[in-house]
């Protein structure tokens, strides 16, 4: 994981209580946390987040990373994507909470 996508993961300090089933899930949903199924949940995230690379690297400031990573995020969210932390429930199957 790069400083980038850290970056993203920190804006969320907290969950919604809302619960989402695996069946719920967008393509423009966005799941932290290990084993997060980013090998088809996370495409979206990672494309717009690729697209901001090179900018993101050229920041000298924190202030300006930080720029760069709400435009992601905002772009996220524009699309109808949701970040989502993922949690296991004691039957072994996982819900989704929303990450404000």
């Amino acid at each position: 994981q790069t400083d980038f996508h850290r970056g993203a993961a920190n804006l969320f300090t907290s969950c919604h209580m809302l619960s989402f089933a695996p069946t719920d899930l967008t393509p423009h949903d966005v799941v932290f946390g290990p084993g997060n199924g980013t090998n088809h949940q996370n495409v979206n995230y990672r494309s717009t987040v690729d697209s901001y690379k090179q900018q993101y690297l050229q920041c000298k400031k924190v202030v300006d990373k930080q720029r760069i990573v709400n435009l992601v995020v905002e772009e996220i969210r524009g699309k109808g994507g949701r970040f989502l932390d993922k949690a296991k429930k004691e039957t072994g199957s996982y819900r989704y909470y929303e990450a404000s």
